[in-house]
């Protein structure tokens, strides 16, 4: 039985590596997981921090997606804005899948 599985994995990744588009949406999912989980450790600013002077920047070194109307630095936003768009996601495909599970389930008691 775990020798199957293991035959069934291993065409499930060579066929993923044959595919080029596959790779690609293997490599923005790990990047999102990347940013998502050590992102809010490498921004310099604080995500809610309001800084009136700094207000409207341009994109520059010090705020590479620049700033908004009260002096956020939007590059720290977007970063843990994927943090929580990343809990929400797998949240919702958690609860599909127990839904899912549940109805099926009961489908197939009741025929």
């Amino acid at each position: 039985m775990e020798r199957l599985r293991i035959v069934q994995v291993a065409k499930i990744v060579r066929f993923a590596c044959r595919e080029p588009l596959s790779m690609v949406g293997v490599g923005v999912v790990l990047f999102l997981l990347l940013v998502a989980l050590v992102g809010p450790y490498c921004v310099p600013y604080d995500p809610v921090a309001i800084r009136p002077p700094e207000r409207l920047r341009p994109p520059s070194l010090a705020h590479p997606f620049g700033t908004d109307e009260i002096g956020r630095d939007l590059l720290s936003r977007v970063v843990h804005g994927a943090r929580l768009s990343l809990r929400v996601g797998v949240s919702i495909v958690f609860i599909a899948a127990l839904i899912g599970c549940i109805v099926g389930v009961v489908a197939g008691y009741f025929g």
